[in-house]
């Protein structure tokens, strides 16, 4: 959302609030923080003349990462077919939980403990993602080998490279029917 600028100082402080609170804003929250701030002083307002106070700006704050994290921990759990979205993903929510900790007292920190992933919760979704980015590049090479070479058997062989997998522990574990676990075996010439 877009603020517009008025001659009512006062008016551009609420908008801004507004926009901070329904956390639609293509700023972070700290920018909107500041624009109520500035709007308010330029206007001779209090906080509480535009209907906020300090602990609704922190929590319209918090409230805006929170949803961002949630968002991103979403889509991971529900399962992304590649790993540079995995990582991506990730690393949203690790950057949001990052932002929503700062200006918490260590009492508040336990607000956010349920968007935290354990470090096995996060390995078993990222495997997970491996194995059906793995499973679309070896159905890709099953289809459209022609004129492609050997290129999904080199990508598959990287990835599986980079994520130090075993073929044979790998196909076994994801149910590889015969035709793909025998690309993801070949892929291993190009670990």
């Amino acid at each position: 959302m877009r603020l517009t600028i008025s001659k009512d100082p006062g008016s551009f402080a609420r908008q801004a609030l507004r926009v901070l609170e329904d956390g639609k804003g293509q700023a972070t929250p700290e920018v909107y923080v500041k624009r109520v701030r500035k709007g308010i002083a330029r206007a001779g307002l209090s906080l509480n003349d535009i209907g906020t106070s300090e602990d609704k700006l922190k929590a319209a704050r918090l409230n805006v990462y929170r949803r961002k994290a949630e968002a991103a921990l979403t889509q991971i759990r529900r399962g992304l077919s590649s790993v540079l979205e995995f990582d991506r993903a990730f690393e949203a929510v690790r950057e949001n939980l990052d932002a929503a900790e700062t200006g918490l007292e260590p009492d508040e920190l336990s607000q956010l403990d349920n968007l935290r992933l354990s470090e096995e919760e996060s390995a078993e979704l990222r495997r997970k993602c491996v194995i059906a980015e793995i499973q679309k590049m070896a159905d890709s090479h099953i289809r459209f080998s022609r004129g492609m070479g050997n290129y999904w058997q080199r990508m598959i062989g990287q990835l599986m490279r980079s994520e130090k997998l075993n073929p044979d522990t790998l196909c076994a574990e994801a149910g590889f029917d015969d035709q793909i676990s025998e690309v993801v075996r070949l892929a291993i010439r190009y670990q």
